[in-house]
């Protein structure tokens, strides 16, 4: 339901509270010319591949941030909802 409020918030560019025709079209357009530049730009887009280590911790939660940390060269996770950081090996 929060990203979907956010989504609303997004396109609804007056904050009246309403969505007009307007809005939403030119929202599309906006997000379909954003994909077709990426599109264009591919040699600029990372690509990935899946990594072999599987970490031994498990994580019910969504996660709210990341963040390395190069000083003890691990990886610092925020679970939304919680008040504790977890930590893993980079």
């Amino acid at each position: 339901m929060r990203y979907l409020t956010y989504l609303f918030n997004e396109i609804d560019i007056n904050g009246n509270g309403d969505m007009e025709w307007e809005e939403f079209t030119n929202y599309i357009i906006e997000k379909a010319t954003v994909l077709k530049n990426l599109k264009s730009k591919n040699d600029e887009i990372k690509h990935y591949i899946k990594s072999e280590i599987t970490p031994k911790l498990r994580i019910d939660g969504l996660i709210h941030k990341l963040e390395y940390l190069p000083e003890i060269d691990k990886i610092a996770f925020f679970e939304e909802g919680s008040n504790t950081i977890s930590f893993l090996n980079a």
